[in-house]
């Protein structure tokens, strides 16, 4: 079974629509908070699960790019590990496009510990960075990206047992976590 996916670009304030996209047979996850209009059009990630382990334990979920390009769209793996990556979130800082999203170490089905990373591409998302974990006391999940004053700031979760908190990072130019502050 196939899955389609049309992708577009803005001119002129209006959305014009780009050559549709048939990926490969997977199983999509929806869009967390994914989708990025750039100067070169729109910009969606997302989780690929294929349909052949989608019940399986939490294996093989990876977060997908996908961006317009002259030959229609394409689409880049990001995530290469055997855990599951979900929540995939995008920003741009005006010069890069950046990346999130949260990944599940534990590959052979056991339960393990939920982390977030980023990546940051400087070729309007044809290639990725090294993946840069942030740092967590407890397990970091539903990463949310946003902007100020050029500055790229990553939300997470974070759960240690009952308790959820919300941080907030300030991410460098590499990815990494120039500063966490506990939000609640």
């Amino acid at each position: 079974e196939e899955a389609t996916f049309a992708l577009g670009r803005l001119e002129g304030g209006a959305a014009v629509a780009a050559e549709g996209l048939v990926a490969e047979p997977a199983v999509h996850m929806p869009v967390h908070n994914g989708l990025l209009a750039t100067p070169g059009g729109l910009v969606a990630a997302w989780a690929a699960v294929p349909p052949e382990v989608y019940f399986e334990a939490n294996e093989n979920r990876e977060i997908v790019v996908a961006r317009p390009t002259e030959d229609g769209v394409t689409t880049t793996r990001v995530t290469t590990t055997d855990g599951p990556s979900l929540w995939p979130a995008l920003a741009t800082d005006g010069d890069d496009l950046v990346l999130a999203w949260a990944e599940l170490d534990g590959a052979d089905g056991t339960r393990g510990t939920w982390t977030v990373w980023t990546a940051r591409s400087a070729d309007d998302g044809a290639s990725w960075s090294e993946p840069v974990q942030v740092p967590s006391e407890g397990e970091a999940m539903m990463p949310a990206l946003a902007v100020a004053d050029g500055q790229v700031l990553l939300a997470y979760t974070e759960i240690d047992g009952a308790a959820h908190t919300l941080w907030l990072a300030g991410l460098d130019s590499e990815g990494a976590a120039g500063f966490t502050q506990r939000l609640g």
